[in-house]
């Protein structure tokens, strides 16, 4: 499908890490490449985007965020607004300069519309530009209205979380003056004037169904390798693992099932992988990106971290997961994921249960009628794209 014309549009990635968030741009970017309009980026990674994006004509800023580590000011953060307050939005110079820095970029780039992943300082800086403004990502990444607690288990002082607001929003507001901005009665309103393009489903929304919601799902593509599976009987486990504290016990524990496994640990040196694979023959260990729709199919069980994009693909794929988080995001999604009851959510401390909780999902069809209910609801949708309705959008501009 051709374009109605050629629009300019700028993308931007500002927070958080992996390709979880290159990677839904990189599909989005090459049908709109397609499509007729040109793309220019202004992404947290460029490194990596120039390797993804290899042989695409766009057009590359460096995205202006707080560089890591640092240590937040706010710790550990109960609410959204902490969050904020942490990556940029704490000091009156530090959000005046990223935000300067964000002006600059559109003042270059000239935009007729900008789609946000992950962006906050940048939607905060674009408010007073007319271009079309729409923000897509998951439910952590697009948080709703009014900003939820991202700790709820934590115990907070109300007054003392309603005055801390009070203090963020005034110094946002000074430096929205200085842009000729006017104040914000709430820091929601940094997202309140784009168009929302949720990349989740209301089961894995990260702080719950929301009413209304524009949910697009996930892209399903053939690409990375396709693995050979190890030799051997019985149902096949599929493993995503950083190596964290727990690796090797996890490793062991899976072992001890002797069930056909490939494990993808992207930060394993090839001696680990050799010395891994010769301690555990039962066990094909992966450096290298697998093409999840061949994992997919093949599999009975995933294990990983609670990423949403491993998670979701394997639901919509009908296999359950259990998940082992590392992180608040991914904590608050295996949540979800075990409130669904497709799939297990597993502390670190109790890795050592890790095979009981695999034999656990085996053995009970509930799990994979779970799963596969969502995969019923979604998965024709995902063959089509979450690029489909945001291209829709862009067409329109």
């Amino acid at each position: 499908m051709e374009g109605r014309g050629l629009t300019k549009v700028l993308i931007t990635w500002e927070l958080g890490g992996g390709l979880g968030h290159l990677t839904p741009i990189r599909t989005l970017a090459g049908k709109l490449l397609d499509r007729g309009h040109e793309v220019c980026l202004a992404v947290r990674d460029l490194v990596s985007a120039g390797s993804l994006f290899e042989g695409l004509p766009v057009s590359y800023y460096q995205s202006p965020h707080r560089i890591e580590p640092f240590r937040p000011e706010i710790d550990p953060p109960v609410t959204y607004e902490h969050m904020l307050h942490n990556i940029g939005f704490g000091t009156e110079p530090g959000l005046n300069a990223l935000s300067s820095a964000w002006v600059q970029i559109f003042e270059h780039c000239k935009p007729d519309a900008v789609l946000f992943e992950h962006s906050p300082v940048a939607m905060f800086a674009a408010r007073a530009y007319g271009f079309r403004k729409a923000v897509t990502g998951t439910g952590f990444t697009v948080p709703p209205t009014p900003l939820p607690l991202i700790r709820p288990w934590m115990r907070s002082d109300e007054s003392g979380l309603q005055a801390g607001r009070r203090r963020t929003l005034s110094m946002v507001n000074a430096v929205a003056g200085r842009f000729g901005n006017p104040p914000l009665g709430d820091l929601s309103e940094i997202y309140g004037d784009a168009d929302v393009f949720l990349r989740t489903y209301p089961e894995l929304d990260h702080f719950g169904r929301r009413q209304a919601a524009c949910y697009v799902g996930i892209d399903v593509d053939d690409n990375g390798k396709k693995p050979q599976w190890p030799y051997g009987d019985g149902p096949k486990i599929f493993a995503y693992l950083k190596p964290f504290q727990g690796f090797q016990d996890a490793i062991l524990q899976i072992h001890r099932l002797k069930l056909p496994t490939i494990v993808f640990c992207p930060g394993l040196r090839k001696e680990d992988v050799v010395n891994l694979e010769t301690a555990y023959p039962s066990m094909l260990f992966s450096t290298e990106l697998l093409c999840m729709n061949h994992v997919a199919v093949h599999c009975d069980v995933a294990v990983c971290h609670g990423g949403h994009g491993m998670v979701a693909r394997m639901l919509i794929a009908g296999v359950p997961v259990v998940a082992i988080p590392l992180q608040l995001e991914q904590t608050l999604l295996s949540q979800r994921l075990a409130e669904s009851g497709a799939g297990i959510q597993l502390a670190i401390k109790d890795v050592s249960q890790l095979g009981e909780a695999i034999n656990h999902i085996l053995a009970n069809e509930k799990y994979y009628q779970n799963a596969g209910r969502m995969s019923e609801a979604y998965f024709d949708e995902a063959k089509q794209g979450s690029w489909q309705r945001i291209a829709e959008w862009i067409d329109e501009s």
